[in-house]
């Protein structure tokens, strides 16, 4: 509708770096708002809600023309019956997963906390078991939006989150997601090597539009990924994936050159330090779509 239209334009016009769907229940849902988006010029990222029992019906589909997913767990949980919205959760995360697609889960994580300063002990293990599970990112609602105690809320949230993620090591793939393309099986060899070796210290994916930093941070290594890129629109957007730490720095034009440009950058921000060993990985040629990650290179700084 015309709402809809505006709305659209104004994330377009203010170079927002992602736009929630609401109510997604096929792939033709995105595929409009993507249309309207791009005629208006946005480059925008499209979240599509799972808020309806008719898209965990065509989850795979809605997946794969997506560029994350949300849990929205308030409306899901008021057309599921109660017991089935966990069920639909962890199916919801490992289609996302399955697909390199960063998934949130959000919406009464720490309910209490909109009126207490404490959350109670079943939600904080609600929180952590959406951890465990493999989400990559949490959010709060009410907490923030109209509670009493939003500082101490995101304070909260942040420590379980960390005590959990020192406890527990990522949630990898399953051993039989064999990769499919040549840039999921660099992403994953990469990931091999840092796991293998513990004298590496970092993965450094080398991106323009994100793809490389998603594909790798999919395998969940221990190790942390910098993904080194030269839009810093594109370095906002790789704030939501698993384990990023966006860096914003230019791209020199021969491989030399780039990749001794990178470790300075890496070395400069406090990622590593002269005799680590980072594993580099990403496109040494340029294409203007995403997808042709094609290198792993190894190198001691």
């Amino acid at each position: 509708n015309d709402r809809d239209r505006a709305d659209i334009a104004f994330a377009a016009e203010h170079e927002l770096e992602y736009l929630g769907v609401s109510f997604v229940t096929q792939p033709s849902d995105l595929a409009m708002v993507r249309d309207e988006l791009q005629r208006c010029g946005g480059r925008g990222h499209l979240v599509a809600k799972i808020e309806r029992p008719e898209a965990l019906e065509r989850i795979q589909e809605i997946v794969r023309v997506a560029d994350a997913i949300m849990v929205a767990r308030g409306d899901l949980g008021v057309q599921l019956q109660p017991e089935q919205v966990p069920i639909a959760q962890k199916r919801i995360i490992e289609a996302a997963r399955a697909c390199g697609r960063p998934v949130i889960i959000a919406t009464q994580m720490l309910e209490s906390m909109v009126n207490q300063p404490i959350p109670t002990r079943a939600e904080v293990t609600d929180v952590a078991n959406a951890v465990i599970e493999g989400t990559d990112a949490l959010m709060l609602s009410a907490e923030t939006a109209t509670g009493q105690y939003p500082v101490e809320a995101v304070e909260m949230m942040d420590r379980i989150i960390s005590a959990t993620e020192r406890h527990f090591p990522p949630a990898r793939p399953a051993a039989s997601e064999a990769p499919t393309t040549i840039a999921s099986t660099i992403a994953r060899a990469a990931t091999d090597i840092a796991r293998r070796w513990e004298a590496v210290q970092l993965i450094a994916a080398i991106t323009r539009t994100g793809f490389t930093a998603r594909e790798v941070a999919r395998e969940r290594p221990e190790t942390p990924i910098v993904a080194l890129t030269v839009d810093p629109y594109v370095a906002r957007q790789l704030a939501l994936v698993w384990g990023v730490y966006p860096l914003v720095a230019p791209f020199a034009e021969s491989t030399e050159e780039l990749i001794d440009e990178m470790a300075r950058k890496i070395a400069e921000a406090g990622y590593a330090q002269r005799g680590d060993h980072v594993v580099f990985t990403g496109s040494l040629r340029y294409f203007p779509e995403p997808g042709h990650t094609d290198t792993l290179h190894l190198r001691q700084l």
